[in-house]
């Protein structure tokens, strides 16, 4: 899918085709500090978007993502632009390229070039190379790992989920087979053969159904998709479809629990966090989502950005049941615990503030913002405006104004 013309292709090959770490290039652009701390226009924007440009004039990460994604694809290897927001919101564009290991025998998604780790950039989103759809980058890794196995276990758990899907159609149903045609056939074989001494006695005994057509073959045959391919999206994509209409009872979901939220847990977290979060809303008892809620925060509480979306949920849980003093707890707590991870606390003071405004408590609403305020990290940036910093004081200073204490709220629009 490269947007390269022939002769840039052969600019790329020419100066890389030594090279083996081409997604390196990424640093190979000088970067346009102007641009980002001042906010001037680009210098790539005076001159025709081209890698030779680029390379003149530098650019900023976006540049620097999409010149060292077209120059693997022009040595053949499969890669694409990641962009995603790290713990300040300020966006940020990387690189995912298919590394090849010595001697050929395995290939694997490496998504770590320009993915600065001090930034925390804990998800990213891309263009999938080979469908063009927008996924996330855990997908794309995904697809990684599962190329890593041997052909037979990945078209066994292919042919798994589709038997899978066909006994969830036909579970429980009269089965649409006659044994006894089998009985008769084998009969008038051995009638037809009964003086031929040479010929086989037929056996019948096998001619029996092995075990029903039900929703345990059904599960079977998905923990059979999983043993044998764990990053195997349409067996899990079964699980979820399957809870939610219903045809799974939560009883039921145990086993698959179990090793989504351990062996799936432990090599594709953010995969596997996206479908517990999913499931949990379709278990009716709020005591076992609550279980499960609780037991997902002790499994995922290394990932910051993971605690705080499930924190968000077991507030949204909350809410629902109108249990509102704990759904503020659970809102503040993701917002105090991730503040400098805009994508949580935004929305998660948001949701506290909703519910403190409803109560009319707007000074509690002051203070709460008064406190992440003074814990969020200012970043000096032309896109700080981005920045939790920057957006937790507007939305305070804001209320402050709402309250007619103007004086504070100038000092604290001084502060951004």
């Amino acid at each position: 899918n490269t947007r390269l013309n022939i002769g840039e292709r052969k600019w790329a090959v020419s100066r890389y085709k030594s090279n083996r770490t081409p997604a390196r290039a990424f640093f190979d652009l000088k970067y346009d500090y102007d641009h980002f701390r001042k906010g001037e226009p680009k210098k790539i924007a005076k001159r025709p978007y081209t890698l030779g440009n680029m390379r003149k004039v530098g650019g900023v990460c976006i540049e620097q993502a999409y010149y060292a994604a077209e120059v693997c694809k022009a040595l053949g290897l499969p890669a694409t632009v990641v962009t995603g927001r790290g713990k300040s919101g300020i966006g940020h564009a990387w690189v995912a390229c298919l590394k090849v290991t010595r001697g050929g025998k395995n290939a694997y998604w490496d998504s770590s070039t320009g993915r600065y780790q001090t930034q925390k950039y804990y998800i990213g989103e891309l263009n999938d190379p080979a469908t063009g759809r927008k996924i996330l980058d855990n997908e794309l890794m995904l697809v990684g790992s599962a190329a890593q196995l041997p052909l037979s276990r990945r078209e066994e758990a292919d042919a798994a989920v589709a038997l899978a899907r066909m006994v969830d159609r036909l579970r429980d149903k009269e089965p649409a087979y006659d044994l006894d045609v089998l009985r008769r056939w084998a009969v008038r074989y051995e009638r037809r053969n009964v003086d031929d001494k040479t010929k086989p006695r037929v056996p019948t005994d096998w001619i029996a159904q092995r075990r029903k057509i039900d929703l345990a073959m059904v599960e079977d045959l998905i923990a059979a998709a999983v043993d044998r391919n764990l990053a195997h999206k349409p067996a899990w994509e079964l699980v979820v479809s399957m809870r939610k209409s219903g045809r799974l009872p939560v009883e039921h979901l145990g086993r698959f629990f179990d090793v989504l939220v351990t062996r799936t847990a432990k090599k594709f977290p953010d995969y596997s966090c996206s479908l517990v979060m999913r499931i949990v809303p379709t278990i009716p008892d709020a005591a076992k989502r609550e279980k499960i809620f609780k037991r997902a925060l002790g499994i995922y509480g290394r990932r910051p950005d993971l605690y705080g979306q499930i924190l968000i949920a077991v507030g949204d849980d909350y809410f629902k049941q109108d249990r509102k003093a704990k759904a503020l707890r659970a809102y503040e707590g993701a917002a105090m615990r991730c503040v400098d991870l805009a994508g949580v606390v935004l929305v998660a003071s948001a949701r506290a503030e909703s519910l403190l405004r409803d109560a009319r408590q707007q000074k509690m609403a002051i203070n709460m913002y008064k406190k992440l305020f003074s814990k969020a990290k200012k970043r000096k940036s032309a896109f700080s405006t981005q920045t939790a910093h920057y957006q937790l004081g507007k939305r305070l200073a804001g209320l402050l104004k709402d309250a007619g204490r103007n004086a504070e709220a100038k000092r604290v629009e001084d502060r951004l």
